[in-house]
């Protein structure tokens, strides 16, 4: 099984605009910073960014490329099919979901969680979430899913709702 780690990020935020391009320590910004800190999981196959084909997220993907992190652009509001895509172009079988702006995430908390869901068997048939672990904190959030999930969804969701949010229609109407 090909488990892909997808971060979606973007830089028009309406909040704090170009967050994950901010320089968090040393010269080294957010989305870096992240990265850094995922590709110390031994339990993904592999790393990609889910940004926007907007304009404004051409500076996010250029830093991408330039660093030689893999990117994939799609629609800014149809986050369901931004992953979708990105997991058909990287043959996932099982997607991790990190946000940008949870560049705290640990490594090894990422590692444990994988090794919670192949232990109950979530990985073919389910949804896993922090939720679904006891005391996991805010900030660090991430969400596992099977290909076979993300895919109802993509043919699935129906309302603007359920295409941003990718994992609301697998936990509200799926599951």
């Amino acid at each position: 099984m090909r488990k892909v780690l997808i971060i979606q990020a973007r830089t028009n935020s309406s909040r704090l605009p170009n967050k994950v391009l901010l320089e968090l320590t040393e010269g080294i910004n957010v989305i870096q910073h992240m990265y850094n800190r995922v590709k110390r999981c031994k339990n993904i196959d592999d790393i990609i960014i889910a940004t926007t084909s907007n304009p404004e997220d051409t500076k996010l993907y250029n830093y991408c490329i330039n660093n030689k992190i893999k990117c994939y652009r799609g629609s800014e509001n149809n986050v369901v099919e931004r992953y979708y895509q990105t997991a058909l172009i990287s043959n996932a079988d099982i997607i991790i979901r990190c946000t940008g702006d949870c560049p705290l995430v640990d490594p090894q908390q990422l590692d444990n969680f994988i090794s919670f869901a192949e232990n109950k068997k979530y990985l073919e048939t389910n949804y896993i979430g922090k939720s679904n672990i006891a005391g996991f904190p805010d900030g660090f959030d991430m969400e596992l899913f099977s290909f076979k999930l993300l895919e109802k969804a993509y043919y699935g969701a129906d309302t603007d709702y359920y295409k941003e949010h990718v994992a609301s229609y697998i936990r509200k109407v799926i599951l």
